[in-house]
């Protein structure tokens, strides 16, 4: 596989597993880079030239990537807007429980650092450091990923059970609501993914969320 069919390839799977942020519906998506086809990416320096490029071509749409963790199977990348993070980390309940998690909240860059550390404290558990004994996985990331409040809150008071229904997180309060940011999140990846396959680029496609999410506001 060539680099620009990798390329592709990984724009390809942004494009199904973060529609809605490209979209501006959503503030953010959490995308595994793993395989891209028959192709594993085992160089660190590969992941980021792949993730570079298409940061290079979103930036004028106002997405951002930034790579999480780098491990051998591949990269875990938070894709993002910064604006419509800011306005996550504005919300008086969610920037007091992720400041009491450690979390800087000055700026989403800041707190997408405070995640990064997480995630390479939960990787060193898994790794056996007895040293991570109590670094569990990082659940308060649906906050940042825009999920409601209440919703992440039960998720972690029950272990993720007793949930009302299930789409792309666990509802535990308002089902109606969830329901109808389920059926907008699928709408917009049929959409974009359609788009894309028509020769629409992803920076094409980051421009119309762009749009949407200025008429949002």
């Amino acid at each position: 596989m060539t680099i620009d069919e990798a390329q592709h390839t990984f724009e390809k799977k942004l494009v199904r597993h973060c529609a809605p942020t490209l979209a501006g519906v959503k503030a953010s998506n959490l995308f595994n880079c793993s395989a891209l086809g028959e192709h594993v990416f085992l160089s660190k320096e590969h992941h980021r030239t792949i993730v570079d490029r298409a940061q290079s071509k979103m930036r004028k749409g106002g997405v951002v990537l930034s790579i999480l963790v780098q491990r051998d199977s591949g990269a875990l990348v938070f894709v993002y807007r910064p604006c419509a993070l800011r306005t996550i980390l504005q919300h008086g309940p969610s920037r007091l429980f992720l400041q009491e998690r450690g979390y800087d909240t000055s700026s989403p860059e800041a707190c997408i650092e405070s995640l990064r550390r997480r995630f390479r404290e939960f990787d060193c558990r898994k790794m056996g450091n007895p040293g991570c004994a109590r670094c569990d996985f990082p659940h308060e990331v649906g906050l940042l990923l825009g999920y409601p409040f209440e919703d992440v809150m039960g998720f972690i008071d029950n272990d993720g059970q007793g949930d009302k229904c299930t789409g792309t997180w666990k509802v535990y309060g308002n089902e109606l609501r969830a329901k109808s940011a389920f059926s907008c999140y699928k709408h917009h990846t049929r959409r974009l993914s359609e788009l894309f396959s028509q020769g629409a680029s992803i920076g094409e496609l980051a421009m119309l969320g762009q749009a949407t999410q200025r008429h949002v506001s």
